[in-house]
């Protein structure tokens, strides 16, 4: 209290002093307000920037790990910029990143400028296929002024000059920051020359055009509209080029849903035998195929670069005759070897590949009874063949030779097919699960006695001698794989092609004459069947279930009809597939 009271009396004892301290600060408030500058837009530095790449038919992962690290790799070598701020996004031939400065730079114009500097350099590091690195940090205006100009009596060239005169006038003020122009029309004269007139006047195509030049215009020569018009045509190729890249990108994922290789000859052909008829001038027509040709092996690498996640399951090991025919039907893939057909057969029921590749039947032992069974029971389907030649090949350790060998080892269905072979030198036999293991156990034994009966594949992946080539009994020895995947593939059938064929499996009812009259109702829509077999269906003595191949097309109406029909006399229906016949 003493302290207060003292105060005040202090004040009221010297109050001219502090009328005098009162009056001062009050004045300088005054001063103060007169003076302070301001602004209705006020200056301030916008510190945010944005970085795109452009990365076209790249999935959004490809563009995460190719583009969108190395990028922020590359712009967080920049002190200046605040990496807690910086973020980036990621989409699918996209990447941006979002770019802020630190708290203390006050001259963007300069970062930027060098950031731009360097960003054109460092885009030589990203893949051949991005097309641009675009830098925008253009943030900082406040307010924007739209200026349009038009006449009625004045020519564009006028127009032009008066636009630079304006935009001179404008630079000189310090509140605009930035000018851009649009919608500039180039003025263009076009003048048909009569040689025959100038040469009277003895005036040549050269003296006019300099004539002309020396008044200020350009002229456009002959090539000049040759090339002008090729640039035109060359933009309308390249957008129609986009378009038919995206087309092909949407059929990649067409093939790997439904387990389809990315080559189709026939259709290939047909392509090039349809458009080749829009070419009218013969002189062309060459270089037209050799284009379209050039097009399709592009769309084609196109799509193998975005099948490669693709997985394809087969039975047995690497060397193996499945193995072969997965690697020739899908170059692409990502191949994964499971121990017999069930296994890679359910690894495709459950998701954890796209496609397996199982063999239907071998043109000297006949059908493969326990893959007819998975089509049977199982819920895959049938989306394209292949036939692979069987050439199999005595495989043997170092030091083995024909007549060193005591013992062979194979699958049954290869002893089978050596069995001539095999008798001709007096060989016992071991059966294994697939050929190639046969050929990793010869290898792990390390007998000369002991030989396998395998692929000159198999040789080469288990470090095995080729002691003999070609010992099968029969020389057109063919199997046939098949292609199987969760979803049905429908061939197209706007154009009937005549290697278009369809697989049933069903049982008959327990009626006399159910089998002749499903067979009936086939043959009477026309459809040929090239192959009909009967298996045993597990757990019931006795009782037997049907597997049919026949050439033509079922997704239409005649074949929806035939299996309506098929229906009433089927116990159990199931349409396996549609495919074109050996697309590889």
């Amino acid at each position: 209290m003493k302290t207060k009271g003292g105060i005040i009396e202090a004040a009221m004892k010297y109050r001219q002093i502090v009328i005098l301290i009162v009056s001062l600060m009050f004045f300088l408030g005054i001063y103060a307000l007169i003076k302070m500058p301001k602004q209705e837009f006020p200056v301030f530095t916008v510190r945010q920037g944005v970085v795109i790449a452009v990365y076209p038919g790249a999935t959004s992962d490809e563009v995460e790990e190719q583009v969108t690290k190395p990028l922020e790799d590359f712009i967080f070598e920049f002190k200046e910029v605040k990496k807690s701020k910086t973020h980036s996004l990621s989409r699918d031939g996209m990447a941006i990143v979002f770019v802020e400065l630190n708290d203390d730079i006050t001259d963007k114009d300069e970062f930027w400028a060098k950031f731009k500097h360097r960003a054109a350099v460092f885009k030589s590091e990203l893949p051949t296929g991005v097309l641009a690195l675009v830098t925008n940090d253009d943030f900082g205006d406040t307010s924007a002024m739209l200026i349009t100009i038009e006449s009625k009596d004045k020519t564009y060239r006028e127009l032009e000059n008066y636009l630079d005169e304006l935009k001179d006038r404008l630079r000189s003020i310090d509140a605009v920051s930035n000018l851009r122009t649009f919608g500039v029309q180039k003025e263009q004269i076009s003048v048909y020359l009569d040689p025959a007139k100038l040469a009277r006047y003895a005036i040549g195509n050269t003296t006019l055009a300099t004539k002309l030049l020396a008044q200020g215009f350009t002229t456009m020569s002959e090539l000049d509209k040759i090339r002008e018009n090729i640039n035109s045509i060359d933009e309308q190729m390249a957008q129609l080029f986009q378009e038919r890249m995206e087309m092909s990108r949407q059929g990649a994922a067409f093939k790997k849903d439904r387990g389809l290789s990315i080559r189709d000859a026939e259709r290939e052909r047909e392509l090039i035998d349809r458009d080749r008829r829009f070419i009218k001038d013969p002189a062309v027509d060459t270089y037209y195929v050799q284009f379209l040709r050039s097009i399709l092996d592009l769309s084609c690498a196109y799509q193998s670069r975005l099948l490669n996640g693709m997985k394809v399951a087969y039975s047995g090991v690497e060397g193996a005759y499945g193995y072969i025919a997965a690697r020739r039907m899908f170059p692409e893939a990502q191949l994964i070897a499971y121990p017999d057909f069930a296994a890679a057969h359910k690894a495709v029921e459950q998701g954890e590949a796209d496609s397996a590749v199982l063999p239907l039947e071998n043109s000297y032992a006949g059908e493969v009874g326990a893959v007819m069974d998975l089509l049977f029971s199982g819920e895959l389907y049938i989306n394209q063949v292949m036939d692979l030649e069987i050439d199999h090949s005595l495989l043997g350790v170092e030091g083995a030779a024909p007549d060193t060998v005591r013992t062979v080892v194979s699958h049954p269905q290869a002893l089978r097919q050596c069995d001539d072979y095999i008798k001709r030198h007096g060989y016992a036999t071991e059966t294994y699960s697939n050929t190639a293991l046969a050929a990793a156990h010869v290898r792990d034994v390390n007998d000369p006695a002991l030989a396998a009966i395998a692929s000159e594949e198999a040789a080469e992946v288990f470090g095995l001698r080729v002691l003999e080539r070609g010992i099968n009994t029969v020389r057109t020895n063919t199997t046939r794989f098949a292609a199987l995947s969760r979803t049905r593939s429908q061939p197209e059938t706007t154009k009937k092609r005549e290697d278009e064929n369809f697989v049933l499996v069903f049982t008959v009812q327990n009626d006399a004459g159910s089998l002749a009259q499903t067979l009936n109702i086939i043959g009477a829509h026309g459809y040929n069947m090239r192959t009909l077999r009967s298996r045993p269906m597990r757990g019931l003595s006795w009782k037997y279930y049907f597997y049919v191949e026949a050439e033509g097309c079922v997704n239409n109406t005649n074949g929806r009809e035939m299996l309506q029909e098929l229906s009433a006399t089927c116990a159990k229906l199931r349409l396996v597939g549609s495919y074109y016949a050996n697309t590889i």
